[in-house]
């Protein structure tokens, strides 16, 4: 009985390391990649979750009282849930660290813009060192031309810089700096609001023609 339990407790060892390893993997990947509303990566957090919560237990149960669950039903139902709400909390920090990371490259290139006003366009921002180097590793749904899609929009002393975002599903998502409140923000494209409320904005500025922007031409789906 003894080595069976030892054997229980190696193989909740081994599925918490792997679940640990594959979802610190995915921590990493999501929160350090171009700017999102979740994607299809988040699936495997939401699985991994509440196995390693359910394992994680089982463990700490076994050394603390000497032997295995008696309400397994139980304790697999309290770790889907309090799993599924974990990884949601996950979710949202994986969007605010990329967001962070994407803003604190970017910074340069607002300033640059800001420097070149009223006549923004012909400069070749890509170039700029950070931003170069972030960009070599970003999805290549959210590129064209080797270069992130979006665009900028500008009048005589304001401006809108703006670039598609990833998704959860196939609404996709956009990201922008408006001069006017001095910060970026991101949104679903599912959000009607939003999304018209940019449109607006959009169609009191007038967009950069220039071979240093790969503005969207088509709707695309985005994960």
């Amino acid at each position: 009985m003894i080595d069976e339990h030892k054997h229980t407790l190696f193989f909740n060892a081994f599925v918490l390391f792997i679940c640990c390893s594959i979802g610190l993997y995915t921590l990493y990947d999501l929160s350090y990649s171009w700017p999102h509303t979740g994607c299809l990566k988040w699936y495997i957090l939401l699985f991994l979750a509440p196995v390693f919560l359910y394992h994680c237990l089982s463990i700490s149960y076994f050394l603390i009282f000497k032997k295995p669950f008696v309400r397994k039903k139980t304790v697999s139902i309290l770790s889907l849930i309090v799993g599924i709400l974990f990884a949601g909390g996950l979710l949202q920090y994986t969007q605010n660290n990329s967001l962070q990371r994407f803003i604190r490259v970017y910074t340069p290139m607002i300033e640059k813009i800001q420097q070149n006003m009223p006549k923004p366009c012909n400069e070749a921002y890509f170039e700029i060192a950070d931003i170069k180097n972030y960009n070599a590793h970003i999805h290549r749904s959210v590129t064209k031309d080797g270069k992130p899609i979006g665009g900028l929009l500008y009048n005589t002393d304001q401006f809108i810089l703006y670039f598609l975002g990833r998704s959860i599903n196939i609404e996709g998502s956009l990201i922008f700096y408006d001069s006017t409140v001095k910060k970026w923000q991101l949104f679903q494209n599912n959000n009607a609001q939003a999304k018209d409320a940019f449109e607006q904005r959009r169609l009191t500025l007038r967009a950069c023609n220039s071979e240093h922007f790969s503005p969207p031409t088509t709707s695309t789906a985005f994960f």
